[in-house]
C-alpha cells in the first residue's frame, strides 16, 4: 500500500467572477452544498467562500465580487505520478468532472465566468457554460489520456 503522507497536495481552485453577485448568494450556496453533497470526496468537500484572492486580478478592483471554490488533490504531476495509486487519481478526475459540470451550471445560470487555478497556475475558464480550449483540452482530455479513464 502507498503511503500518501509523501505525496504533495495540490489545489484546484474555481473561482467565479460577476459585477453583481446579489440576491443570488443562496442561489450560489445551495449550487455549491448540492455539488459538496453529490459523492464521498478524498481530501474534503468543496466549499463556497467569498474572496479578494483572485491571482490574476488586482485587489482593488472592488466592482467585482469573487467567489472561490476549491478541492484538494494529491498531485498526479512527475515524480509523484508514478506513486500515486491509480484509483486514488481516478477519484481526483472524477471530482474534478463534478466541479467542471458544476461550473459550467453556475457560468451558465449567473452569466459569468470560473477561473481554473492549480496551486496559482491558471489553467483555463469555463465561460457561460462552455470550457475554454485550454482547460478541456490541456487539463481534461490529457488526464483523461494519460490515466486511461
Amino acid at each position: 500500500m502507498t503511503d500518501l503522507r509523501n505525496i504533495p497536495i495540490q489545489t484546484i481552485a474555481v473561482f467565479l467572477v460577476n459585477d453583481d453577485f446579489a440576491g443570488h448568494e443562496n442561489e450560489l450556496e445551495a449550487t455549491v452544498k448540492e455539488l459538496a453533497d453529490s459523492r464521498d470526496w478524498v481530501l474534503g468537500r468543496p466549499e463556497l467562500e467569498l474572496t479578494n484572492d483572485h491571482p490574476d486580478i488586482a485587489e482593488d478592483e472592488d466592482d467585482l465580487t469573487i467567489y472561490r471554490v476549491s478541492i484538494r488533490v494529491y498531485s498526479a504531476l512527475p515524480p509523484w505520478d508514478k506513486q500515486l495509486p491509480k484509483e486514488t487519481d481516478r477519484l481526483h478526475f472524477e471530482e474534478s468532472l463534478a466541479l467542471l459540470a458544476w461550473s459550467q451550471l453556475v457560468t451558465k445560470r449567473f452569466r459569468t465566468r470560473a477561473d481554473w487555478f492549480l496551486d496559482s497556475k491558471w489553467i483555463g475558464s469555463v465561460i457561460n457554460g462552455k470550457a475554454d480550449e485550454t482547460l478541456q483540452i490541456g487539463l481534461f482530455d490529457e488526464w483523461k489520456r494519460v490515466g486511461g479513464y
